[in-house]
């Protein structure tokens, strides 16, 4: 028997990834029993996309499609008509933190690097209310009646005591429990107090962050020209 080349890592190829970089989100879970890879996570799309070569590999065939009137934009700036909508479940997670949800997919018979988009919108019936509070109330006339819950308003848990962050000048002030012990509210206060230069009470106060904490890097050639592109959202 013919020996096998050894293949070895030196203490290089240990280390992890850098600390600047724009990697992409692509996750495996399982949608309607299948295990599928390469699914893009886009907090830029509004819909859930399945593409239709791995929607034809899950055999489930155009009856399962439900008629759709939805347009697409952004794949290369055309429009793109979906083949149908269909709602799978999707599983995710492991143990405990294993959750299962129906969504609701567009089949888009496009070539394309991924076999699932999943959007920030969720279709499920698990989706919490998007419906902000201002559009919740009674019903129009001549349809149900019905009065829907408005989510009652959060309240503090105790009543608050303002504080002078700067002793003397009542405009910069911060609030802390009314409920906390004497010597609690003494070492909070002097805490603030010390602290009062990273507070910014006026847009003028902003002076940035040292680069030395944080910098924003854009992962773009400096020699290319640059150019301004559409924008490639998936809309519904």
């Amino acid at each position: 028997m013919e020996d096998t080349p050894l293949i070895q890592f030196g203490r290089a190829e240990r280390s992890g990834p850098q600390t600047i970089h724009n990697d992409a989100l692509v996750i495996m879970a399982i949608l309607a029993n299948y295990e599928v890879g390469r699914i893009f996570i886009d907090s830029g799309s509004f819909a859930d996309i399945l593409f239709a070569e791995a929607y034809n590999q899950m055999q489930l065939g155009d009856v399962s499609l439900e008629k759709v009137n939805t347009l697409l934009y952004g794949f290369a700036g055309e429009v793109v008509h979906p083949r149908g909508m269909v709602s799978l479940p999707l599983t995710m997670g492991r143990g405990t933190a294993r959750k299962t949800c129906l969504l609701k997919f567009l089949v888009v018979d496009v070539p394309f690097a991924y076999n699932v988009i999943l959007g920030q919108k969720r279709n499920g019936d698990d989706a919490p209310d998007r419906t902000p509070p201002s559009k919740k109330g009674k019903a129009p006339e001549g349809e149900n009646s019905e009065e829907t819950e408005t989510p009652a308003k959060i309240q503090p848990a105790e009543e608050l005591l303002n504080i002078e962050i700067i002793p003397g000048n009542p405009d910069k002030t911060m609030r802390i429990g009314s409920h906390l012990g004497e010597e609690a509210k003494k070492e909070i206060t002097l805490c603030l107090q010390r602290n009062a230069d990273i507070f910014a009470w006026t847009p003028q106060d902003l002076e940035g962050i040292d680069p030395q904490v944080i910098t924003h890097h854009l992962n773009i050639d400096p020699n290319c020209k640059p150019i301004k592109q559409k924008k490639k959202t998936f809309r519904a």
